[in-house]
């Protein structure tokens, strides 16, 4: 036997005693447990053992759980980096650490809910943005692998737990979600870390197209016409899905549109322009909302009935709903405050199969999603503080990563669930590399630009 491996023998027998110790006292006491902690995050060579300490303790439960995030919590930052950066390594894969942050969200969100809170629901919530920091360096770029899937190079199994993830346009079933791929300008692409091939953490669907692309029927119906990729020269991002809970907040969503837009611009050298056909999903209860005369919000009900310079409104717009609704046994409509009028048009069922109300209502609900977009914003801490983030999460999300506004879109999503979120309306926000940079900073001065 040599010397060296005489001593990793030695090392091991060492491991192994402080590893049956340590799961000899975890049943009683959480000690153990700060022990093996204080020991990963001084000693850079990892104790074969001392994570499954850490680990069966773990796994015993919500009690358990919240006492080992507490237990880490109470250690400085720099330390409980080490551990992060130990525990990856003896894991050799993210998944583990993935769902710890998960479970911390989830240990989070209970306690905020308790009343009084909890002693150490502050600390809890800074070793959350620690671990958002740490995760930031987890998935950085030079660790994620791009992928190309559609209905020729891919499993089965990895398509349907992709379409299991939809969550901006669910599928009915497997087929439905098959036969959006069956088709060579459809694709999707996913960012996968090297350590874990073959789980998306993040994916997006693309339509190659001629030019944007206004309507999703265009793109998820099932009568589509798919166009010819001779003369395709756009990419219309319409779903982005982190698949993890535990990736929640992490930005991996900006990563992949920068990671499509590369791998488009390799393989399909005619697709020049990159943008989006987006939901607006908090656009319908922020309109009920203002309609009803809730004061929250810049926007008020008030505004809207004065209509300065036929913003929301033309005078021809307002005496065709008000004559629509009449029609529709709305008695008295022409007297009604324009608020009211749009309130009464937008609750009348099918609303937007009524020819007269639906071509009256277009160029207000077009107006007010544009004012929604580009005016509403995030309140902050102080009395009346307003950031300069969009109210909408989808609009923040677009617009913070250097996209611009292409097109505000009309009953785009008629189905139940466009017209639940946001009475229909969609939009197309548009990705110029050249610009990016430039509308970050306008929008983080709270200007948001607009192409129409």
């Amino acid at each position: 036997m040599t010397h060296q491996s005489g001593f990793a023998e030695v090392r091991q027998k060492i491991a192994a005693a402080l590893a049956r110790a340590f799961r000899k006292a975890v049943s009683a006491d959480t000690r153990a447990v700060e022990e093996a902690l204080a020991l990963f995050a001084t000693d850079r060579n990892i104790h074969p053992g001392l994570l499954r300490v850490i680990t069966d303790f773990y796994d015993g439960g919500d009690d358990r759980r919240e006492a080992f995030f507490t237990i880490l919590a109470s250690l400085d930052h720099p330390k409980v980096d080490f551990i992060l950066n130990q525990i990856h390594a003896a894991m050799d894969t993210p998944e583990w650490l993935i769902a710890l942050r998960a479970d911390l969200g989830a240990v989070i969100g209970r306690l905020s809910e308790a009343r009084p809170q909890p002693a150490n629901l502050q600390r809890l919530t800074a070793l959350a943005a620690l671990f958002s920091d740490h995760f930031m360096r987890i998935f950085n770029f030079q660790y994620l692998v791009t992928r190309l899937c559609n209905t020729q190079n891919t499993s089965i199994a990895l398509l349907k737990f992709i379409s299991e993830k939809e969550g901006v346009h669910p599928a009915d079933n497997w087929w439905n979600f098959e036969n959006r791929l069956n088709s060579p300008d459809r694709i999707i692409i996913t960012l996968e870390h090297f350590k874990m091939p073959y789980t998306p953490l993040v994916y997006i669907e693309v339509a190659l197209s001629k030019g944007l692309i206004r309507r999703i029927s265009r793109i998820i119906g099932e009568s589509r016409r798919p166009p010819d990729l001779r003369r395709a020269d756009t990419a219309i991002f319409y779903s982005v899905n982190t698949t993890l809970a535990g990736l929640e907040g992490l930005a991996l969503g900006a990563k992949m549109i920068t990671r499509a837009r590369d791998y488009i611009e390799r393989h399909y050298p005619r697709i020049r322009r990159f943008a989006t056909l987006s939901p607006v999903p908090g656009f319908r209860d922020y309109l009920d909302r203002v309609l009803a005369g809730d004061r929250g919000f810049l926007l008020t009900a008030e505004k809207i009935d004065a209509n300065k310079r036929g913003r929301f409104f033309t005078p021809a717009e307002a005496r065709a709903l008000a004559g629509a609704l009449e029609a529709a046994g709305e008695k008295g409509a022409g007297a009604l405050p324009l608020s009211v009028l749009l309130s009464k048009a937008l609750g009348t069922a099918g609303w937007h199969e009524n020819l007269p109300i639906r071509r009256a209502a277009e160029h207000p609900l077009v107006e007010l999603t544009r004012y929604y977009l580009t005016r509403e914003k995030r309140p902050g801490r102080g009395q009346g503080e307003r950031l300069p983030n969009a109210y909408d999460p989808v609009a923040n999300f677009h617009l913070s990563n250097g996209a611009s506004i292409a097109g505000i879109n009309y009953l785009a999503n008629p189905s139940g669930r466009g017209m639940g979120e946001s009475y229909g309306m969609m939009v197309n926000y548009r990705y110029e590399r050249e610009r990016q940079e430039r509308n970050k900073l306008l929008y983080s001065s709270g200007k948001v630009v607009v192409e129409e």
